[in-house]
This record gives C-alpha cells, sequence and structure tokens, in this order.
C-alpha cells in the first residue's frame, strides 16, 4: 500500500503547474495519475475485503459505519463480561 500510495505522490510529481482540481477533475486527469488511483483502490479493496462489485456508494457507507463503530467504541467501550472474570475464572 506504501508503494501505490508513493505511485499517486510521483504522478502528481509530473504536472507541477496543475492544481488538485485539475489533477482530480474526472474528465481530464491525467492517465499515469488515473492509473495509480485504480491501482491503490483494488489494494485497499483487498485490505478491506471489498468485492469488486462494490459500488463507491458502498463502500463509503461500509466505511462511515465502520468509523462510527470505532469512534463509539473508543468513547464508549462495552462493560467488561462477567464470565471473563477473572475472580470467577475456574469457579464453575
Amino acid at each position: 500500500l506504501t508503494e501505490s500510495a508513493q505511485k499517486i505522490l510521483d504522478a502528481r510529481k509530473n504536472y507541477p503547474n496543475a492544481s488538485l482540481a485539475d489533477l482530480y477533475d474526472e474528465i481530464t486527469m491525467p492517465k499515469d495519475l488515473r492509473a495509480a488511483h485504480n491501482e491503490n483502490d483494488k489494494i485497499v479493496m483487498k485490505i478491506y475485503g471489498y468485492d469488486k462489485s462494490m459500488t463507491e456508494q458502498d463502500i463509503a457507507i461500509d466505511l462511515l459505519l465502520s468509523y462510527e463503530f470505532v469512534s463509539n467504541y473508543k468513547d464508549n467501550p462495552p462493560p467488561p463480561d462477567d464470565d471473563d472474570d477473572e475472580e470467577n475464572f475456574g469457579d464453575e
């Protein structure tokens, strides 16, 4: 993933006078930058276990739900499970 991200940065360096808006225009995006992003997308999809048939909307929803879960867990961890209490270990 690190190498893939570097390819994106390297492709962007090929256009030093272009703004991010220019580089990421859906119609005029440079081919090398688009290819680097497509490669990166495939790697990220594999890491997250996403199916190739997922839409951008499906992915965005899943990522937001995952973020919400992690954020809520961090701020409000679940109470300890009584079955995991060391004092009760072996008392059954």
